[in-house]
């Protein structure tokens, strides 16, 4: 069980201003911030890990449960991609 490896990363870690933000982490391409999501969006000072070395977008939520139910369409149960 994953995240859909060629659209989201994670978890990560996100720091702000060198401290760790608390949070479930996800490094994603930014199609995924959508209306929906934007209000888990967040930017980072300092990203480490860009997703597959071009544009990016990074969303924060409380817990691992509450990042499935939003993406749910990106979990991949059997551990194969579609």
């Amino acid at each position: 069980m994953s995240w859909h490896t060629s659209l989201i990363d994670g978890p990560i870690e996100i720091y702000r201003d060198g401290e760790l933000l608390e949070g479930y982490h996800l490094n994603v391409a930014p199609w995924l911030v959508t209306e929906g999501l934007a209000a888990y969006a967040v930017v980072p000072g300092n990203p480490v890990r860009i997703m597959l070395g071009g544009a990016t977008g990074w969303l924060k939520f409380p817990d691992e449960v509450t990042a499935r139910v939003l993406l749910a369409d990106y979990w991949i149960e059997d551990g194969t991609e579609e």
